[in-house]
């Protein structure tokens, strides 16, 4: 470090020295030289280098599991009808080969396809539909949540008595369509009268799986023949219902059944066209009459 030759407290204007740039020296003492003199380096541009004083990243806020449950929904309901539906055909293929083992023999792994096809769809309907259910019950806890919030106020129902309605066999063959009706009172009358179909749609499917399973206990060969008809009509009539909670869904979100925002479209009726076809009749005036005469 070289010392100023004055006092520090000297100010820079008055100080007796100053630095000067000199060629770097080579060893023996002479001066380094280049062949040629280059240009003064410059930007071609605005450099976009340097320090920047970016803002504190906010941690992203983890999602709550139930608003997590929720946003699944739509996507359970889709592949859970879709299950459903493969569950009924492979009833229907076991009813097929019912008609025509009567005749016929059947090859034995023919038979096994259709076991492993019934029972593999038989069990994993359900599970799904259980697992629909719960989505099903935390999106209705999430959207009353929302709903009670913008008015002002929270919800009087508090969460696991939602959770119990929704999901505890015999209650919830009520208690979902109370919640629903309690969210739907100032929707659209087309919301309110989907959420009351809804409701009829989901009683008649729980007494249809009920009758099903009944019909476990037949010991006769038609009768378990048939019940294998009514299986398949149960796990269609399972997936029409999670479709059409699909659209009770939606519809109470604002959105189509595909999930896109609805365009509300307003017809006003026209009380006449937009420009008159003929020509009114207007009087005739004396200029007029003149002006015609021969």
């Amino acid at each position: 470090m070289l010392l100023a030759p004055s006092a520090q407290d000297t100010p820079a204007e008055h100080r007796n020295f100053r630095w000067v740039a000199r060629g770097a020296r080579l060893g023996s003492g002479r001066r380094a030289t280049t062949g040629s003199v280059t240009p003064t380096p410059h930007y071609a541009e605005i450099p976009r280098w340097g320090l920047q004083d970016s803002p504190p990243s906010v941690p992203a806020k983890p999602t709550p599991r139930v608003d997590a449950l929720a946003n699944r929904a739509g996507r359970l309901l889709v592949i859970t009808a879709v299950v459903f539906v493969v569950a009924a055909l492979a009833e229907v293929g076991r009813y097929a080969i019912l008609v025509y083992n009567r005749t016929r023999l059947v090859d034995q792994w023919l038979v096994y396809a259709s076991d492993a096809a019934v029972w593999i769809a038989g069990a994993a309907a359900p599970a799904l539909g259980l697992y629909s259910a719960v989505a099903c019950a935390s999106w209705l806890v999430r959207t009353r949540r929302e709903f009670f919030a913008r008015k002002g106020s929270r919800d009087p129902r508090s969460r696991w008595r939602i959770w119990v309605g929704c999901l505890v066999p015999g209650v919830n063959l009520v208690m979902p369509g109370v919640l629903l009706t309690e969210l739907t009172a100032e929707s659209d009358p087309r919301v309110r009268r989907l959420a009351r179909v809804w409701w009829i749609a989901w009683v008649a499917g729980a007494g249809l799986a009920v009758v099903a399973l009944l019909w476990r206990r037949a010991d006769s060969l038609q009768a378990m023949a048939d019940g294998v008809l009514l299986y398949a009509w149960t796990d269609l009539a399972a997936a029409g219902i999670a479709l059409l909670t699909l659209k009770l869904i939606r519809s109470i979100e604002g959105r189509t059944l595909a999930g896109r925002q609805r365009v509300v479209h307003r017809l006003v009726p026209a009380t006449r066209p937009a420009r008159d076809v003929i020509e009114p009749i207007r009087p005739v005036t004396s200029t007029a009459k003149d002006s015609v005469a021969p």
